[in-house]
């Protein structure tokens, strides 16, 4: 009797350890999944839509990837964009699918929000994008990303390092013939220079998509307008039509000083020097001096161009 008692308790022990062995595997199972879930969520420190799963994750070194920067151009069979930067990287691609029933708008604007304060190189929506079969298999060579071209979006959007590289982010949200949403993310860390001429005329004619705003390329080198460091600024305002000049206004600040009246002389003379260096001979463009009237867009208080559409794009 004794003897049956000792090997019931050997076997208590003997399934305890079994279960905490089992319990523990399970455990490590699930830490793995969320670990893998996880990491590909924060790569690109963007996380994913409530609920997505991912469909596809790779990583790679890229020579040549290819920057969209306008819209898309069709000739001799061939769709392109009209402005596009070939950069090289380390690239890092992950591809979400959303459960159904997610609207599109609710997955931009989520995406949009995280990607809020970075420097938007080129965005649009819906048929703005051009054809989904070029975004899905040109850009991202995945035919499962093809979709309406009424219900897309992409976002490409930069932010610098501290180590003078720079991150790249191409979103690309579309839905699908099912109704189903998909996400595509493609993080980019580069060296590569990002400040050449076609790329920096298409973040001011982006800038200029909105009704108001700050407008990058306004340079001033010793209290002048440098009209030749700010030449693709000035080139971009001359390029604009009669009818967009008439309705645009643009605006100089000046913050060196703490003399109200000091900031307003810097404006009104800066402002004298641009409207006519983006005269084209023919149609001025309406720019004010205005000190330091508004805040400043970001804490180097250094001269900047503001401009407002009235009546106000649509």
């Amino acid at each position: 009797m004794l003897l049956w008692r000792y090997l019931l308790k050997d076997c208590y022990q003997l399934m305890k350890c079994m279960s905490g062995l089992i319990a523990a595997a399970f455990s490590r199972h699930w830490l793995a999944v969320v670990l893998l879930v996880a990491g590909a969520a924060a790569h690109a420190n963007l996380m994913p839509f409530a609920n997505a799963r991912v469909q596809d994750e790779s990583r790679s070194e890229q020579s040549h990837y290819r920057v969209i920067l306008s819209e898309l151009k069709r000739s001799q069979a061939t769709t392109f964009g009209e402005r596009e930067a070939r950069i090289s990287g380390s690239l890092q691609r992950t591809v979400w699918a959303l459960p159904s029933g997610i609207e599109l708008e609710s997955v931009i604007s989520h995406y949009q929000h995280q990607l809020d304060g970075k420097e938007v190189l080129y965005q649009c929506q819906g048929l703005d994008c051009g054809s989904s079969h070029f975004w899905a298999n040109e850009i991202f060579s995945n035919g499962r990303l093809v979709g309406r071209e009424k219900d897309q979006a992409v976002m490409v959007v930069t932010s610098p390092r501290s180590d003078q590289r720079n991150d790249i982010w191409v979103v690309y949200m579309v839905r699908r013939a099912t109704r189903q949403v998909m996400v595509n993310v493609d993080y980019i860390i580069t060296s590569d220079a990002l400040a050449g001429n076609e790329l920096q005329r298409s973040r001011i004619e982006q800038v200029l998509a909105d009704s108001y705003g700050w407008l990058p390329g306004f340079i001033v080198t010793d209290e002048r307008f440098d009209e030749a460091q700010s030449q693709v600024l000035v080139d971009t305002l001359k390029a604009l039509t009669p009818g967009v000049k008439q309705r645009l206004h643009l605006m100089v600040h000046c913050y060196d000083s703490t003399d109200m009246a000091s900031n307003m002389r810097c404006s009104e003379r800066l402002a004298q020097q641009l409207r006519a260096a983006v005269f084209d001979g023919q149609y001025d463009v309406n720019v004010t001096g205005l000190g330091a009237l508004t805040l400043p867009p970001d804490e180097q208080h250094r001269p900047s161009l503001r401009f407002v559409f009235w009546p106000e794009r649509r």
